[in-house]
């Protein structure tokens, strides 16, 4: 059986980071989402998330990140009518990350065959919390930072499959995140994109495709020296064959400053994305330099 990772024993492994960058740019986050909708299957799902994250660097960057999660599935059993045989109809929910993006633990819902002969139907809710896959990440700068107009930057994300599987709190599976991203500077805003590529381990209850994800946005310059708004497309293929890709629109407003506060919303447009997601996130100390998330992300 997997020895299960707390918050404390988390905090434990990255206290020394924080001591050895504790002069470089670091920072500490807490984000909290809530994410509601089908995930592109027959039964409703919500996913409540708090995400704790460390950040430090500049041209080499380190961050890890952990959920606790709270996830609600809803089943729906058919009562047949006379001459039928009973459907049931389930619902599997995984984690997701920070901005309603799932990342390799996605939704797989099944539906059997339905009957004509329907008398009623019974809603049934299940819930299961947890901590959730935690996620390390590496970075390096490729070109420009400080003072350029331009940055690009790449890295490596990776997830330890620490949750707990049988309460679908994750896949059990590692995953492993390539990412190529960048930002521009404009007069008055700033655009950024970032590309991944996904390599997702399967779960046995079923095979995820490994995929492509895209974040392009845009983010204002300091509206009276205190606040930004960011604005973000972001989508990626179907990691379950049937589902279809991905797409969303975001949107998020944050101040500035060594304590920081941000509040994030995203809308699902096709496939397997949420209905909607909300975000509220707390961060202390010098943000660390980024590109391709600009105010999105944890």
């Amino acid at each position: 059986m997997r020895s299960q990772l707390t918050p404390l024993r988390l905090w434990l492994l990255v206290l020394p980071a924080v001591l050895a960058t504790a002069a470089t740019a670091s920072e500490v986050s807490i984000l909290g989402t809530y994410s509601s909708g089908d995930f592109g299957g027959a039964v409703d799902n919500t996913v409540q998330s708090t995400w704790l994250r460390f950040a430090t660097g500049d041209r080499y960057q380190f961050r890890v990140a952990a959920p606790y999660l709270r996830i609600e599935v809803t089943d729906v059993v058919i009562q047949p009518g006379m001459g039928s045989i009973p459907t049931r109809r389930e619902g599997r929910q995984g984690q997701t990350n920070g901005t309603g993006g799932q990342n390799g633990q996605q939704m797989d819902n099944s539906t059997e065959d339905d009957f004509s002969d329907q008398e009623s139907t019974t809603a049934t809710s299940s819930t299961a919390s947890g901590l959730g896959d935690v996620w390390m990440s590496g970075f390096m700068r490729l070109l420009g930072g400080n003072a350029k107009v331009y940055r690009m930057d790449t890295g490596l994300e990776v997830k330890a499959p620490v949750a707990d599987e049988t309460q679908l709190l994750g896949t059990g599976e590692w995953d492993y995140r390539f990412v190529l991203s960048g930002e521009y500077r404009f007069w008055t805003a700033l655009t950024f994109a970032t590309v991944g590529w996904n390599q997702l381990g399967d779960p046995e209850w079923v095979d995820l495709n490994n995929v492509l994800d895209l974040v392009v946005g845009a983010e204002s310059d300091p509206l009276w020296d205190r606040f930004i708004v960011t604005g973000w497309f972001e989508g990626n293929q179907e990691t379950i064959t049937g589902l279809g890709n991905r797409t969303a629109v975001g949107v998020g407003f944050r101040s500035l400053g060594r304590f920081r506060w941000r509040v994030l919303a995203t809308a699902g447009l096709s496939g397997p994305a949420e209905d909607f997601s909300i975000g509220f996130g707390l961060s202390m100390g010098i943000e660390p330099p980024k590109t391709g998330v600009g105010g999105v992300g944890l």
